[in-house]
Parts: C-alpha cells; structure tokens; sequence
C-alpha cells in the first residue's frame, strides 16, 4: 500500500471531520460522523485501488486518472446511502453533512491529482524520472541476455544466480 492511497484515505476522512467541524460551528464528538468519516476513508482507499485511481503516469492524461477518482468516490457515496438505508440509520446523518463531505472528497481528490501530476512533471523535466527496461529472469538466460548488450544488470542478487 503507497504512501499516496494512505494519504488519500486520510485525506478524505478528515473532509468528513471536516463537514462536521464547519456544520455544526466546533467539535462534538457525539454521533456516528466521526466513524462514518473513518469508514468513509478507508472505504474509498479500497475502491479506488480497485478503480485504478492510484497509477500514477507522467504521459498518461491527467482527466481519465481524474475521472476514475471521482467515479470511484462516488461508489463510495453509493454504498454509503445503501448500507444507511439498509441499516435505516438516515436520521442519524444530516444531509448538508452528506453532500458537504461529498463536495470537500471531491475536490481533494482533484487538488491531490494535480499536485501529484506536478510533481511528476517537475521530476520528469528534471531527469529523474526515465523510462527504465527491467529483465526479469535467472540462470543462463539472464547471462547470456547481459553478456549480449541488451541489458545491464543493476546489481547481482539471489534471484540472479544459476540453479
């Protein structure tokens, strides 16, 4: 798990905590929003894992990375208002609570994309990031493939020695 999806994850509960610190004017720890924002975080680390959202590509364009982030959140959302509705807890969670702390997820994400992106480009027009080939093999094979030319092995390891 990538440093980037953790802070994601944190990222986006704290917009929960968020909303509710600016709805209800201060803190008040009583209710469900403090783990619901918990649940809310680590839900969108899994579906955005699996929605592709953490490959990060300094040629991909930037809007389809953008597009899955904000599908994937919106899922989250989705299972959200299912398992309240399922549990019949809707009462319990305030509506401008719901949409403040869908529009604040969602515009983290964004602002979390672009300066990921940012940062990539910076490095990439830096020269630290290349395009490097790795030959994945052992024994023989990768000798002789390193003997050719065609490789250059970046240090020898255990997986690099013969049978």
């Amino acid at each position: 798990m990538g440093v980037l999806s953790v802070a994601k994850a944190m990222l986006l509960s704290g917009c929960g905590l968020l909303a509710h610190l600016i709805l209800n004017q201060g803190w008040s720890p009583a209710g469900w929003y403090p783990v619901a924002s918990l649940a809310l975080g680590l839900a969108a680390l899994g579906v955005l894992r699996l929605f592709g959202a953490y490959r990060i590509s300094q040629t991909e364009p930037m809007e389809l990375r953008v597009f899955q982030a904000f599908v994937g959140w919106m899922a989250v959302f989705a299972l959200l208002l299912a398992i309240l509705n399922l549990t019949q807890t809707t009462g319990a969670f305030s509506r401008s609570w719901i949409v403040a702390t869908f529009g604040f997820g969602a515009l983290a994400l964004l602002a979390a994309r672009a300066v990921a992106l940012r940062c990539l480009r910076r490095l990439g027009s830096d020269g630290r990031l290349g395009p490097r080939v790795a030959v994945i093999g052992r024994g023989a094979a990768l000798h002789e493939t390193a003997a050719s030319g065609a490789a250059r092995p970046a240090r020898a390891g255990p997986a690099d020695r013969g049978p």
